[in-house]
């Protein structure tokens, strides 16, 4: 009886080893992966990291801008019977060619070209008040109308991802010759350019 519990207990530990060696050995085989699988793995990396890229990018455009010009400077201008622009053009009296001269002076900041004529810093106020001054003037606008009010709505929500067209639309229209944009600026060449103009002329 004795003899027949050590063998029974033999065969139940002889069962119990070959068991975990089973599994040990069917968790340590692995499927070797193909050539397609590796590189469909690598184009769906490069494909996020394009992706973080461009989440990066948009998150930097839309971050706190520290502007040049002030609240106090908008104070003196109201003071003034003066425009966000510091001049004397009252929203009624907007005409295309007077949306045309501030939308393209504000792009100046943000582009590369050969040569700049005009600029006025961009900023939120003027740009709400531009978008106002759609409704407000007496004047006919045409078709362009519709033109102004989405890129001035683009740049209300920080969207500059069209501002090279949004120059040359106006640039085109103007039949201009010189100054055409091919870029977009870079954040810190954006920043040079706003502390040279503010060096050389009003704002």
């Amino acid at each position: 009886m004795k003899s027949n519990r050590m063998v029974l207990v033999f065969f139940i530990l002889i069962f119990a080893l070959w068991g975990c060696d089973e599994n040990k050995e069917k968790k340590e085989v692995k499927t070797p992966r193909t050539n397609t699988e590796v590189n469909n793995v690598a184009q769906k990396m490069d494909k996020k990291d394009t992706v973080n890229e461009k989440t990066v990018k948009d998150q930097d455009d839309n971050k706190a801008v520290q502007y040049f010009i002030e609240e106090k400077d908008f104070q003196k201008f109201a003071e003034k019977g003066l425009n966000p622009f510091g001049q004397e053009k009252q929203q009624i009296n907007l005409s295309s060619t007077d949306f045309e001269y501030y939308i393209h002076g504000m792009t100046h900041q943000k582009v590369k070209a050969r040569e700049k004529w005009h600029f006025f810093e961009m900023h939120p106020i003027r740009i709400k008040w531009l978008l106002e001054g759609l409704e407000e003037t007496k004047y006919e606008l045409g078709p362009d109308k519709e033109k102004y009010r989405d890129i001035l709505k683009r740049w209300k929500q920080k969207d500059f991802s069209t501002i090279v067209e949004d120059h040359n639309f106006i640039w085109d229209k103007n039949e201009g010759t010189v100054g055409k944009a091919t870029d977009r600026l870079s954040q810190e060449d954006e920043r040079e350019y706003l502390e040279t103009e503010y060096e050389m002329r009003p704002h």
